[in-house]
């Protein structure tokens, strides 16, 4: 299983297409950013000074070859456990558009690095979202908390001595 991490031009205007389309139907508190023009060339060029996104983008791939080998390892014995696809390759996509982190079936990843929150906070949503493409036929029938919590209880039952930082969504199962 092989992370792929994306910072092209062409990897960021996918991130704005698929950004606005699950705009459309988020919730109005969810943390998003959308283009800021409707230049969108334009407009990355600009994201990309105003976030750093390079410094920033190392900063997720140093950390990721640093704990690559532990959370492959725990991944692919719960994947065989458990009978749970595991691709060989996911793409990942470091933008500055959409939520701190959604995905695209088959093997896409969107995860921002538009904020303050560090390396670790966006290696941990990249993760979060690689779970739920994982476990997506096990949640297929939940409900989006129930599907959030399941995802958050299996990132701590694999990762939980790697990234003991990780907070778990906060996400009423009445929603």
């Amino acid at each position: 299983m092989n992370l792929i991490f994306c910072l092209s031009d062409e990897c960021l205007l996918r991130s704005i297409f698929h950004a606005q389309q699950i705009a459309r139907d988020a919730p109005k508190d969810l943390f998003m950013r959308l283009p800021e023009t409707d230049n969108y060339r334009e407009d990355i060029v600009q994201q990309r000074s105003a976030y750093r996104m390079r410094e920033r983008s190392d900063a997720v791939v140093a950390l990721w070859k640093n704990v690559e080998q532990r959370v492959k390892e725990s991944l692919k014995l719960h994947c065989e456990q458990n009978a749970l696809p595991l691709r060989a390759d996911y793409t990942v996509i470091l933008t500055a558009y959409g939520p701190y982190g959604s995905y695209e079936a088959p093997e896409t990843i969107y995860a921002s690095v538009a904020h303050d929150k560090g390396a670790s906070f966006t290696l941990e949503t990249v993760l979060h979202e690689l779970l739920h493409l994982i476990l997506s036929e096990k949640t297929k029938h939940l409900s989006y908390a129930e599907t959030e919590q399941y995802v958050d209880r299996t990132f701590l039952l694999l990762w939980r001595e790697i990234f003991p930082q990780y907070m778990a969504q906060d996400i009423p199962l009445s929603e």
